[in-house]
């Protein structure tokens, strides 16, 4: 849902792959930090904000997609 909402969140697959290769765990976790800060931020436990924006969010998406899932 993150990404298709917010595709520039998704990174670049070329950079993941040589961080990975590399064993570079360190860069790895740079280039999927805004991801993981959006992802976090949407499935947070802090209630007035999942109430407010995330569980919202999740619902939407899900209804949207209703039709596709088996």
């Amino acid at each position: 849902m993150v990404t298709e909402q917010r595709p520039e969140l998704l990174p670049d697959r070329a950079q993941v792959r040589a961080a990975v290769e590399a064993d570079d765990l360190a860069a790895v976790d740079a280039l999927m930090e805004p991801l993981d800060r959006a992802a976090a931020r949407l499935t947070t436990k802090v209630p007035s904000i999942w109430w407010g924006e995330g569980k919202p969010a999740l619902d939407a998406y899900a209804r949207g997609h209703r039709g596709g899932m088996a």
